[in-house]
């Protein structure tokens, strides 16, 4: 049986990111994952519950990760490392980004779905416990909102080359930008 909800899941992720929410049908869902669409409603329910279930697969496997970070990285190496890994992840899930993005702002997913609070939260954690291992008082949610930013405007913004197809030289330079910004 998980087979077939996982199934369902890749389908529907297929295609409410060609499609958006809105536009997206059960049975377009129902035949891109080889099942009845009546198997989608046994399992989901409702069309809405199959998105948000989508989204949740999605934000847990792809933006929810754990920052991991050596105790005793400078901070300024800590947002090097905290900013290529998210532009890494969202820049190898772009279509994915916006349609998330896309619908956050329409108000189909509910707030603790939407892309905006999903990396707010994963970036705010990551800088607080940074900054509580060193024993400094800081915003921290000052710092996650310039961060959120950045990666917002890296989704939504035109780019000429992918962050994740640059090379080592690219990145440093893309990334020294932001960083005199945020230190």
């Amino acid at each position: 049986m998980k087979d077939k909800t996982d199934q369902i899941i890749k389908a529907s992720i297929n295609v409410f990111v060609k499609k958006g929410y809105i536009s997206a049908t059960t049975k377009e869902i129902a035949d891109k994952a080889k099942v009845a669409e009546v198997t989608l409603y046994r399992k989901f329910g409702t069309k809405q519950n199959l998105f948000e279930e989508s989204v949740k697969s999605i934000t847990l496997n792809k933006f929810s990760s754990i920052l991991d970070f050596n105790d005793e990285i400078s901070t300024r190496d800590f947002f090097k490392q905290l900013l290529d890994n998210r532009l890494n992840v969202v820049s190898k899930n772009i279509k994915v980004v916006r349609m998330l993005i896309s619908e956050s702002l329409s108000g189909n997913l509910p707030t603790e779905l939407r892309f905006t609070h999903v990396i707010f939260e994963n970036v705010s954690y990551a800088i607080k416990r940074y900054f509580e291992t060193k024993k400094i008082n800081v915003d921290y949610q000052a710092y996650s909102k310039i961060i959120g930013g950045i990666l917002l405007g890296y989704a939504i913004l035109p780019n000429e080359k992918h962050y994740h197809s640059m090379n080592k030289l690219e990145k440093e330079e893309y990334l020294d930008k932001y960083l005199q910004i945020i230190i």
